[in-house]
């Protein structure tokens, strides 16, 4: 019926299957919505449901802030390997010692998911 309204799924073929996808339980330790690589690097703790906070006291929430991230990785985040992670710790007072920051860039580097 080309020209016509569609007016239902079954006219155009039905719905497509979509596969699910299944992740680890050490992704989002503690199903806040935020996965374990992005909590350490940002501060936040993987152990802890911590969503609504707001560690940058910017008015955004923990979670929001993930979801712009995922949504627009950070240049810091893709190019940590290039600068040693220096961006990073420009950005994230958290991360001043070498220890913090280097167990934030391991946890971000050994998830191919973060730098898709």
């Amino acid at each position: 019926m080309t020209g016509s309204i569609i007016d239902s799924q079954n006219e155009v073929g039905g719905y497509p299957t979509i596969s699910s996808i299944t992740r680890g339980a050490d992704w989002d330790s503690d199903s806040d919505g935020m996965p374990n690589f992005w909590e350490l690097a940002y501060g936040t703790n993987p152990s802890l449901s911590d969503y609504n906070g707001d560690l940058d006291a910017d008015g955004y929430s923990n979670l929001e802030e993930y979801l712009h991230y995922a949504a627009v990785p950070e240049p810091a985040t893709l190019s940590l390997l290039a600068l040693g992670g220096l961006a990073l710790l420009r950005r994230r007072p958290h991360l001043s010692s070498p220890a913090a920051a280097r167990a934030a860039i391991t946890a971000i580097m050994s998830r191919s998911e973060c730098c898709r």
